[in-house]
């Protein structure tokens, strides 16, 4: 048996996760184990239930989350709202986080998270940019640095 480590990353936090298997080649079957497809919120409700909010996720054969869609409870039927679309470099680190409202059924840009990496592949920047006007308008912009 063998130790398997597993790095997910899930709504922007990262999780750490051994599964125990006997080969590196069950690595897919490792992270079935771990990855959450589907969520779905409920709230208490005048002592009952009541479906309130559904995430379904997709991810990519090495486990990478690439998309998010949240669909609301309304009457009686899920309405599809939201969509985050996660894009990765060639070395398997998020560089794009795209966030779209479903209006009028079609999507619609909202928000977009972009980031940067240095020649060691550390986090450096983050640029946090809003859909206005058809255009992208920078926002907000958070620096990281390890020293």
């Amino acid at each position: 048996m063998r130790n398997i480590l597993v790095f997910i990353t899930l709504f922007s936090i990262s999780f750490v996760l051994i599964a125990q298997k006997s080969s590196p080649s069950d690595l897919k079957s490792a992270l079935d184990d771990f990855i959450i497809k589907e969520k779905v919120e409920q709230e208490w409700n005048e002592g009952t239930w009541v479906n309130y909010k559904k995430c379904i996720s997709k991810y990519t054969e090495k486990g990478r989350l690439v998309e998010t869609i949240e669909k609301l409870w309304i009457k009686t039927v899920w309405v599809t709202s939201y969509k985050r679309t996660y894009t990765y470099n060639a070395a398997g680190k998020l560089i794009e986080e795209l966030a779209q409202d479903r209006l009028q059924g079609k999507w619609v840009d909202n928000t977009k998270h972009t980031y940067f990496y240095d020649a060691q592949g550390e986090l450096t920047r983050e640029l946090i940019q809003l859909w206005i006007e058809g255009k992208w308008e920078n926002q907000y912009k958070n620096t990281y640095n390890k020293r």
